[in-house]
């Protein structure tokens, strides 16, 4: 391996192959780039290691013994689908390349291994394999988050732009008696009370239009005429790379018991705590003497100690500058005289210390509230160590930070305040194409990176928008799609920074790799790996649409139907002739099945030697009809396996979606009348019916 080469992957590797010289130089080549490596000699006992030790990366000849190396995958393959694949192959060994089709191989490379391009294949599964992981993370981030909206104590209602409300929670029904499907769809205006004050409704309404955040009190409707108070939060919801407002998100709380003369919001200790959770910058309170009675996780991160131990102490204990402790008595002052929250202006620097003594510097800004009849302060306090480390390089070292530019893995770009261009790294250049001559300034890359002209005006005004700003790049990177010099085009991630000198220094990173493996990743999830059919997960999303649909268009017989088969003594076959025809005929009948459906019908394979179909618009008679032609389609053909003829029956089983039953159950009583067909014999069709 090259000494340049320093990268280290957090995953394991199983490397299949019969030459001791070629296992000998792969373990030299890769000792020290993985957590750990396991070494085959031939097929089975690759097969027999990848079922005792789960390695997330195969290494494999495509000729070996016993097993071959394309067998053997296969075999792999069935275990985990979504296991990443490199095969080694000899120039004499290309006739074999066509039986890895449909084996979903992540890479081939040519013997003798080259130590580099083994490296970038093996980075890019382990790119792969880290995204993985970090798409599952956030999905439960994500499933959690919805969690605590459903069984949140509050209303959060969802809208659009127009103020169409678009979903609802449990909370809200609890309150207003109404129910889903009378309330979605409807504008806010459903809920506006009698006795509403009109100033107050307008400028709620002035919010929902020019897409800023609202905080009063409304006299709301129930749906029995009844009117309640509500502590009303609207949010708006941007596009990351716009900025435009997509959605508002409006919380309530029911505060009719509440006094009514009372004029500011009150926010409730479990809330305050929810929406603190998930900060990344640290949220503490503090009483009107400075002691600190709340503290967030963030918090407990950046001063290394527990809320527990935290709180009953002073925050000047932690951010000793009387500058600060001066805003604090201001804002509470100022809270005082008017009855009114006034965040601070300005944003304030300062340095602050950890439990431990470490003085670390940071960005706070303050305001006052009150809660339960007492004057509070909120501090948000950001640490602010690495940008100042940047910074400092940037103003003090800029020789050292060309030095470091050269060497740095991503894109780097400098621009004075005119908007010339001062300097790009080697990345850059590599990244799009243009040097330093062909882009002297901002208005020229514009113009070449993003040539089309309504696209480019959007980005430069935005652009510039965000590096004017006083806060500038603090924003989440923006995506964006950039032209190279070549006319190819690449998915970028760019980050600017403006430094206290007047200059700007942009961050860009290369994502079209990630992208496409996003985009690979949900063909997975969707998809069958063996038959290239819509897999179960597919079919259950499809299926909760019909369902739904079903339950609207009942009277009006918007009826579907679901129809479950299975192969009819398919085990038999298989352990008679092997996984590998056993496949083929997975295949075979996966096609024959798409080929003998209506447009707008679809094929699922559920699983193992069962597939699904769902019929869109379609009477149980006709789904009858539809399925026995379907059989005998299937009756009809020969499948040809191991040079000898076959023909195949199926065991159907047939269910009504008419919106009655939930997924589970349409799916269990589905599965029921197939399991029947089954028992009765080969090529019978069962029709459930309500006992």
């Amino acid at each position: 391996m090259d000494d340049n080469i320093q990268n280290r992957f957090d995953v394991s590797i199983l490397y299949v192959e019969n030459e001791s010289a070629s296992r000998k130089k792969f373990s030299e080549i890769t000792g020290k780039l993985i957590n750990k490596l396991y070494l085959a000699k031939d097929g089975n006992e690759g097969l027999a290691l990848f079922k005792e030790y789960k390695p997330e990366i195969v290494v494999t000849n495509i000729t070996l013994p016993y097993t071959n190396g394309i067998e053997m995958v296969r075999k792999m393959k069935a275990m985990q689908d979504d296991l990443p694949v490199i095969m080694t192959l000899a120039r004499n060994d290309l006739n074999y390349l066509i039986d890895t089709f449909g084996s979903d191989i992540s890479y081939y490379l040519l013997k003798p291994l080259d130590s580099k391009t083994l490296f970038n294949a093996i980075k890019r599964c382990a790119e792969a394999i880290a995204y993985r992981r970090q798409l599952a993370q956030q999905d439960k981030h994500i499933k959690e988050l919805s969690l605590a909206v459903e069984f949140s104590p509050d209303i959060i209602i969802i809208t659009n732009t127009d103020g169409i409300i678009e979903y609802i929670n449990p909370k809200f029904i609890e309150i207003t008696g109404y129910s889903k499907e009378e309330i979605i769809g409807k504008t806010l205006d459903i809920l506006k009370g009698s006795d509403v004050d009109l100033n107050t409704y307008s400028s709620f309404l002035s919010s929902l239009k020019t897409g800023k955040e609202w905080r009063g009190r409304l006299i709301n409707k129930k749906k029995n005429d009844e009117c309640y108070w509500a502590s009303t939060s609207l949010f708006p919801v941007k596009q990351q790379i716009t900025d435009k407002v997509e959605h508002f998100i409006c919380i309530q709380e029911d505060i009719t018991d509440w006094k009514l003369t009372e004029e500011d919001l009150r926010i409730s200790e479990e809330t305050f705590k929810v929406l603190t959770m998930l900060a990344q910058d640290a949220i503490v309170m503090v009483d009107e003497t400075g002691i600190i009675n709340f503290w967030n996780e963030a918090a407990e991160k950046m001063f290394l100690l527990e809320s527990r131990n935290a709180v009953g102490k002073t925050l000047w204990d932690f951010i000793p500058s009387y500058v600060v402790k001066e805003i604090f008595e201001s804002e509470i002052k100022h809270y005082k005289e008017t009855c009114q929250c006034s965040v601070s202006g300005n944003i304030l620097e300062d340095i602050a210390k950890k439990i431990d003594g470490t003085a670390f510097p940071i960005e706070i800004s303050v305001t006052a509230i009150q809660i339960r009849d007492k004057c509070h302060s909120i501090a948000i306090i950001r640490d602010i160590t690495e940008r100042k480390r940047v910074e400092q390089v940037v103003l003090n070292e800029k020789a050292k930070f060309q030095t470091l530019s050269e060497n740095a893995p991503f894109g780097i770009m400098l621009v004075d305040e005119k908007g010339t261009l001062l300097y790009v790294n080697p990345v850059f250049i590599e990244m799009f194409g243009y040097n330093h001559e062909e882009i002297p300034d901002g208005k020229t890359w514009f113009k070449k990176a993003f040539p089309e002209k309504d696209y480019r005006h959007e980005i430069t005004e935005n652009w510039i928008k965000d590096i004017e700003e006083p806060n500038a790049g603090k924003r989440e990177p923006w995506v964006l799609t950039v032209t190279c010099k070549d006319k190819t085009q690449k998915t970028v991630d760019f980050y600017p920074v403006k430094l206290n000198s007047g200059e700007s220094i942009v961050f860009c990173q290369d994502l079209t790799e990630l992208k496409k493996n996003e985009r690979k990743l949900l063909y997975i999830t969707n998809y069958d790996a063996l038959t290239g059919l819509p897999n179960r997960h597919s079919m259950e999303e499809t299926l909760r649409q019909t369902i739904e649909v079903a339950k609207k268009g009942r009277k009006r017989g918007g009826l579907s139907a679901l129809l479950f088969l299975d192969i009819y003594g398919f085990g038999d076959i298989n352990a008679k002739l092997g996984p590998t025809s056993g496949d083929e005929l997975l295949i075979s009948t996966g096609k024959m099945l798409k080929n003998s459906l209506r447009g707008g019908d679809t094929v699922y394979r559920f699983g193992g030697d069962e597939f699904a179909i769902i019929f869109k618009g379609i009477s149980m008679a006709e789904a009858r009809l539809a399925a026995e032609r379907i059989q005998r389609t299937i009756n009809q053909h020969k499948f040809s396996i191991e040079y000898e003829k076959y023909n195949m029956y199926l065991s159907m089983g047939i269910i009504q979606i008419d919106g009655t039953m939930d997924m589970v159950t349409l799916l269990s009583k589905a599965l029921n009348a197939l399991y029947k067909a089954k028992k009765l014999g080969k090529n019978q069709i069962v029709v459930y019916q309500e006992e």
